[in-house]
């Protein structure tokens, strides 16, 4: 009321309310501010846009200290070795990650599928038919220690070039104990900086 001439078009609010919402879902508003900028080019929210992405971080970590992107599906990605091959396609097609880790009967690790692969055998390009799932993995495949050092693991992660690593009991074991992602590491150095 007091100044008829400084509201924006209404298009402007959608905006800035988009870049808040993903600054606080994602907990990240410098991103959130360059991608709005980015799609609309629009100088005039800019500084808004700022101040309501900043205001939505700040809120959603008083809330909870997890970004929507931390949320991890509730069942592994694992089958046994004698599971068929249709078993392995359900499985892929239920978790979206480029490997399906491999565990005997004694849930010992002895390796991996992979995505890459098992497309490969369903275009019919692969090496030879596979059946089951012991039959198509990769053996060589790496994995972390549970007293792995932060810098050793995310050293893995670098060579292995993939967001998942299966966690084993010990060198010689290789009981599957579970699954350290990379992302998890990253956040873990951000904290440690903080």
């Amino acid at each position: 009321m007091l100044w008829p001439n400084a509201t924006s078009m209404p298009f402007a609010y959608a905006i800035v309310r988009v870049g808040a919402f993903l600054a606080g879902a994602t907990q990240a508003p410098l991103m959130a501010i360059l991608m709005i900028f980015e799609m609309t080019l629009s100088y005039s929210v800019v500084l808004p846009l700022m101040l309501a992405c900043v205001a939505a971080y700040f809120m959603a970590r008083s809330v909870g200290k997890h970004s929507m992107y931390e949320v991890k599906p509730t069942a592994a990605a694992v089958v046994r070795a004698s599971a068929s091959f249709a078993e392995i396609e359900r499985i892929f097609l239920e978790h979206p990650v480029r490997y399906v880790y491999v565990v005997d009967d004694v849930q010992r690790f002895p390796g991996a599928n992979s995505l890459h692969e098992i497309k490969q055998h369903l275009i019919g390009r692969g090496a030879a038919p596979v059946s089951t799932a012991g039959g198509l993995m990769k053996r060589d495949f790496p994995v972390v220690l549970p007293d792995a050092s932060l810098g050793n693991a995310l050293q893995v992660f670098l060579t292995q070039g993939t967001e998942r690593l299966p966690v084993v009991s010990s060198a010689g074991a290789r009981h599957l104990l579970g699954v350290v992602s990379r992302s998890e590491r990253l956040l873990q150095i951000q904290q440690l900086a903080s």
